[in-house]
This record gives structure tokens, sequence and C-alpha cells, in this order.
């Protein structure tokens, strides 16, 4: 289907299967009926074509690899009802600059935004706990993240090579930070508000660490 360039599909649809239209290279729309709920693993892979999505309000779950290599993918819309974004749902987006993730959202799985070198902002909401291994590997235009006020689990890797990353403050609830987890950050200074996230810090980052408890 390498020259499909337009789909319209039936209003009452609720389900696009997995790898449904993975590599349509020419596709450039796509109407995605408010009756969908599922949307399977690698759907639109590789649409290398595709530039604007809005997402279906009902929908749950970004599938793996969803929109893995939609490289001129731009701008999404994801609805608010969103809990679990998963491994690899935009890795390799390379023209994905910003992104709002919902306030339902509270899993980001492992290389969900790997490589995406032209992600500059992203605006992470509270109810997230976990950010998983290379969720964020080589983001390197991305310049600030605020990160949840629950968060407990940042992965191996997780912000690896997000060399634009000036200063980033942990929250307390962190209990686990994978190695590697800001790695190759040249200049990065961590905030920190607690002794027991400090000394977890201590055994995986070797650059700049500020208590703010301390005098």
């Amino acid at each position: 289907m390498e020259y499909l360039k337009k789909i319209i599909l039936p209003k009452n649809i609720k389900t696009i299967g997995k790898f449904s239209f993975a590599k349509c290279t020419s596709l450039n729309y796509i109407d995605l009926p408010e009756t969908i709920t599922t949307i399977g693993w690698s759907a639109f892979m590789g649409c290398k074509n595709l530039r604007n999505v809005k997402l279906p309000p009902n929908l749950t779950t970004l599938a793996n690899s969803i929109f893995s290599a939609c490289i001129n993918l731009n701008n999404i819309f994801i609805p608010n009802n969103i809990n679990i974004i998963e491994r690899g749902a935009f890795r390799w987006c390379s023209s994905l600059s910003n992104i709002n993730i919902p306030n339902s959202t509270t899993l980001i799985q492992g290389r969900t935004f790997e490589d995406c070198i032209n992600l500059s902002t992203i605006n992470l909401h509270n109810n997230i706990t976990d950010i998983e291994q290379l969720a964020f590997w080589n983001c390197k235009s991305l310049e600030k993240i605020n990160l949840p006020n629950n968060l407990k689990n940042i992965g191996v890797d997780a912000f690896n090579g997000c060399s634009k990353l000036s200063e980033i403050t942990l929250p307390n609830t962190v209990t686990s930070i994978g190695t590697g987890a800001f790695d190759n950050i040249p200049n990065l200074v961590i905030y920190v508000s607690n002794n027991n996230v400090e000394n977890i810090l201590r055994n995986v980052f070797s650059g700049t660490i500020i208590n703010l408890n301390r005098p």
C-alpha cells in the first residue's frame, strides 16, 4: 500500500488492527472516527508522510510502536483517556517538536520518545509514576522537562543523550533511578530536596547535585 495517500474509515469502526497501515509511506491523511477504542501495535509504523493526527477520545492506550518511524509527524492530539503510552510509541519521530501528555497517563514505557531529535518541549502531568528505560534517549533538543510530583521510577538510560538539558528537579517521591539515566548531558545540574533521593542519585550520576535542604 505504498501509494495510499488518504484514508477515511467507517463511522462505526471500533478497532484498527496491528500493522494495519504500517509502511504506507505515501499516507498523509487519516480520519479516525470517535467510535474507535483500540488501535493495535505498529498500526501506523513507518508512515513517513503522515504529519497530523487527531486520536479518538475513547482510546485508552497508545500501543507499541504505533507511530514509530513516522519521521514527518509534527502534530498529534492525545485524548484525556490515555492511561499508558507503550514501548516505542513515538520512536524515531524526528520531526516531533512538542507534545502534551494528558492527566490520565500514569506510565511512559521504554523507548517511547527514543531518538525524537527535535523534541524540545513536553508536558508531563503529576499522575505519571514511571518513566521507563530509554524513554527519552537521545532527545538532544529537549531543553526543559518538569518531572511529575508523583514520579517513583526513572529507568535505565531514560534521559541519556538529552544534551541540551541544563537543569532538572527530582521529586521527593523518587525511589529508583536506573544506570545511565542522566548520562551524556554535559552541563546538567540536578536539584533535590530529600537526602534519600540524593543518595539514590549519587549511585548513578557523577555530575552536579544541589540539595535544596542544605543550608
